[in-house]
């Protein structure tokens, strides 16, 4: 009854955490935005093989994301709460898939506190909330991992690793195979027990139905684009990625230790001494000793392939985070019956962890101080993340490190709500993309056709509803305005007042204004003035 009650607890606290306000904030340029047009695009022309944005192939991400989006934008119209709901279910799933393995490891307490560990992890609320691929690959992947490990008593387990396996490949390409089945071979490699079967993991029907699941799109997509897809998704995507660095996002090789800080508050500080009950775990258990093994190995196998990895973005590591929230759970399992001198560090943890809990209010403070004053007190909105590390350290100063771990765990889930739901949409007036897609929306017959001018973000095309046209000079906007349906500019101020006065003349502005949280230029919507007016 404990358990069933620690899995409506969290079901509830996700709820109240992942689904909250989701449409509340527009989406986010340019992974939210690109996904969810691709997704309408699709769904308009009833093609759900080949993806395109703004009317171009798009070879960034497999389609399982889009074809989720599609089903929720059926159910409920096409909005910022449908394109995210369902990257909240997977984040809802995840949680509870964590529970329920850490219940059956080690025990209720470790397993409530592993899932409470995920759920209010910075990162992970994040991507729990974002209309992007991470919440799938994260639950493909640790299923697939989790299930492989107890399947040597349970067959059917093995096949649905690899069905598990199967479904991320088409949430996310190779890393939906390579990171999980690779974590699996190196743990049979060092594993010396019972428990786990490499040979039963290895279930010819579970090949079979992995191969049934993960390879007819990609086939079918190549067969339909040529080359295109194989260049732009297998080459660009991902080997290219793996081998230099994209779009600026590079960092040295310790780049996702420095990341787990924040990402992983509050628990980063307290990961030494999980990792240290997690080895005694593997020591001294009597059953599932070699769960410990295969968090270090599932963990470190994610952190250090995108560690060597050109390409680095702070998202890319959190499959591994399920994985370090047991390594709490574990962590919780051993202080459950005592707290002395072997875990008196606890009390350096609590201290370190309010460097990471100021970092987070504290970077938004800066950020909006930079670009608007006037919403830099929206940053006490995530004030709650100080008294988390506050609260856990009075509780360990009292000795009682679960209470320290739980209301800590309840104080960051206030400072999330803070941000998900007060500095975040606070943001709303001074994102131009969606504001400028929106009054071309509400000014625009179907047939009127659209251009941008030295600024472009796929949001604009989402929130307009239509696909763009790119002109980069006075004689490209002439040829637009000259076409019957030309009738829409959207433009960079600096750009749009260097075109001649005579091409200006033929425009009037409907909207402008600042785009502070993104390109920080101010930003107009032109309509063309008809000449028979």
């Amino acid at each position: 009854m404990r358990s069933l009650n620690n899995h409506i607890f969290l079901t509830v606290l996700c709820i109240l955490l992942f689904f909250t306000g989701l449409g509340s904030t527009s989406l986010w340029d340019a992974d939210e935005t690109s996904n969810a047009r691709a997704a309408v695009e699709m769904m308009e022309r009833g093609d759900y093989v080949v993806p395109t944005l703004n009317g171009s192939l798009r070879t960034d991400k497999p389609p399982l994301h889009y074809w989720f989006m599609i089903a929720a934008f059926r159910i409920f119209g096409t909005n910022e709460f449908a394109a995210r709901f369902f990257t909240a279910v997977f984040g809802l799933l995840t949680v509870l898939l964590v529970n329920e393995v850490g219940t059956r490891v080690f025990g209720r307490t470790g397993g409530f506190i592993s899932g409470l560990a995920l759920a209010c992890s910075f990162l992970f609320s994040v991507s729990s909330r974002a209309a992007t691929t991470d919440a799938y690959l994260i639950f493909f992947t640790n299923l697939a991992v989790f299930a492989a490990f107890f399947s040597a008593r349970r067959p059917a387990l093995a096949v649905l690793s690899w069905i598990s396996m199967g479904f991320a490949v088409l949430a996310k390409g190779p890393v939906g195979i390579v990171l999980p089945l690779g974590a699996i071979v190196i743990f049979a490699f060092f594993y010396r027990g019972s428990e786990f079967s490499f040979r039963r993991f290895c279930n010819p029907v579970g090949i079979l139905i992995f191969l049934a699941i993960a390879t007819p799109w990609y086939a079918l997509a190549a067969g339909r684009t040529g080359g295109d897809l194989i260049e732009g998704f297998f080459i660009k995507h991902n080997v290219a990625r793996f081998l230099k660095p994209m779009e600026s996002h590079r960092g040295p090789f310790y780049f996702y230790f420095l990341v787990l800080l924040p990402g992983f508050f509050p628990w980063a500080v307290f990961l030494p001494q999980a990792f240290a009950a997690t080895l005694r775990w593997r020591r001294s258990a009597l059953k599932h000793a070699g769960f410990g093994l295969l968090l270090i190995t599932w963990s470190l196998t994610v952190i250090l392939f995108f560690s060597v990895a050109r390409t680095k973005l702070p998202t890319y590591i959190l499959p591994a985070f399920p994985a370090l929230s047991l390594m709490m759970g574990a962590l919780a399992s051993s202080v459950e019956t005592s707290f002395g001198m072997a875990e008196r560090g606890f009390t350096l943890s609590w201290l370190i962890s309010f460097l990471p809990a100021a970092f987070l209010p504290g970077i938004i403070f800066v950020a909006f101080s930079s670009r608007v004053p006037d919403l830099a007190a929206y940053s006490a909105a995530a004030a709650p993340m100080i008294a988390a590390s506050v609260v856990g350290l009075i509780f360990c100063l009292a000795a009682r490190p679960l209470r320290a771990f739980r209301w800590a765990a309840y104080c960051a889930v206030l400072g999330l709500a803070g941000i998900h739901l007060v500095a975040a949409p606070a943001l709303e007036n001074v994102r131009m993309a969606p504001i400028a897609g929106r009054a071309v929306a509400r000014a625009a017959s179907p047939d009127d056709a659209l251009a941008t001018l030295g600024y472009y973000r796929p949001g604009i095309v989402f929130y307009s509803g239509r696909n763009t046209v790119g002109v980069n000079s006075a004689e490209h906007v002439q040829k637009f305005i000259e076409r019957p349906q030309g009738r829409f500019l959207i433009a960079g101020a600096e750009e749009f007042f260097r075109l001649p006065e005579t091409l200006r003349t033929r425009f009037r502005i409907i909207e402008k204004g600042l785009d502070a949280a993104d390109s920080n230029r101010v930003i107009l919507v032109a309509e063309r003035i008809d000449q028979n007016l």
